[in-house]
């Protein structure tokens, strides 16, 4: 019974320090706290830097309730965009996934 025990535990521990999407650069992460940002393309020789963004967002409270949209289309769409140079993202998470946000910026013209 005891071994059932910690090997659920195992499982457990395991299942919350999964990642569930995957990108060229991954910062490490924190149990308790969480909040960056890295770059969602790593190739990028050639293109030009620009200022012109835009964000779109997605949320999640306790793993149970999540809303939004942070597509690409959505992120150009919300900075005026009509092209796509690169594009970045930031995630943010408070005391063990109680409340997370995943964040797309979208760079172009």
């Amino acid at each position: 019974m005891r071994r059932i025990a910690g090997l659920s535990a195992l499982c457990v521990v395991a299942a919350l320090w999964a990642g569930c999407y995957s990108t060229p650069v991954m910062p490490p992460s924190g149990m308790i706290y969480s909040g960056y940002k890295a770059p969602l393309q790593a190739e990028l020789e050639g293109q030009a830097v620009v200022d012109k963004s835009g964000e779109a967002s997605s949320s999640s409270i306790l793993g149970l309730i999540a809303w939004g949209d942070c597509s690409l289309q959505t992120a150009a769409k919300e900075g005026g965009l009509s092209t796509m140079n690169y594009a970045d993202y930031s995630y943010l998470n408070v005391i063990l996934g109680i409340y997370q946000r995943f964040t797309v910026t979208v760079y172009g013209k």
